[in-house]
């Protein structure tokens, strides 16, 4: 990612997909994505002063594959990478709402991530040489979609929480760190013509963002 201007009153970044791994567990064994396509491409993003995301292209552009899941967007992770600032001046302990949706299409579906969260000034820390301030997240949504796979409608919906912590370096304007973590838990509902299934479903989720020199 690096920075190309402003354009519009927004920041212009440069995106390069340096490398790219994606793999998924099942009760079946573990599948490797084929990200070929994706690996060495790039493309442009704007970025608002608060961290609103805008500009990217459309999300059929950069796709992976993961076996008989379809084709998988680059792009969408990129439309909620940075969290958001609050519009005004903040003092220690006070809070601002943000949310986020990210929209998971494939051949066989659609699913729409819709997260909730409650920031929270906490205080400031030294991190990597920079005066930041220090943020603690709150998070809650929900997962909810549905298709069709292999001639069986199937839909989803599950509750999500979790939580986070990121560190903004406030007199340069730099996002130097962001860990999120949490889980959600629901079911999957299968209509094929033996009869309705109902499949319990977990998703565990990860993210570390940092800036890097």
């Amino acid at each position: 990612m690096a920075a190309e201007g402003a354009k519009e009153g927004d920041h212009a970044l440069g995106i390069t997909i340096d490398g790219l791994t994606v793999t998924v567990s099942s009760p079946r064994g573990e599948l490797e994505a084929d990200t070929e396509n994706v690996v060495g491409e790039s493309f442009d993003m704007t970025l608002s002063k608060l961290g609103a995301e805008g500009g990217l292209p459309d999300p059929d552009v950069l796709q992976y594959t993961i076996g008989p899941e379809g084709p998988k967007s680059v792009i969408t992770g990129f439309g909620v990478i940075f969290p958001d600032l609050p519009e005004g001046p903040i003092t220690v302990g006070d809070t601002w709402p943000t949310t986020v949706e990210i929209s998971e299409a494939s051949g066989e579906g659609n699913v729409i991530i819709t997260v909730d969260a409650i920031n929270t000034l906490e205080g400031f820390e030294t991190i990597d040489g920079f005066e930041c301030a220090k943020i603690e997240a709150v998070l809650t949504g929900t997962i909810e979609g549905g298709g069709i796979q292999q001639g069986a409608e199937w839909t989803m919906q599950s509750h999500m929480e979790g939580g986070g912590t990121w560190y903004f370096a406030y007199k340069e304007g730099i996002l130097v760190r962001d860990i999120t973590e949490g889980i959600a838990d629901g079911t999957i509902v299968v209509d094929s013509p033996n009869g309705e299934m109902t499949i319990p479903v977990t998703r565990e989720y990860g993210m570390v963002t940092e800036l890097t020199k």
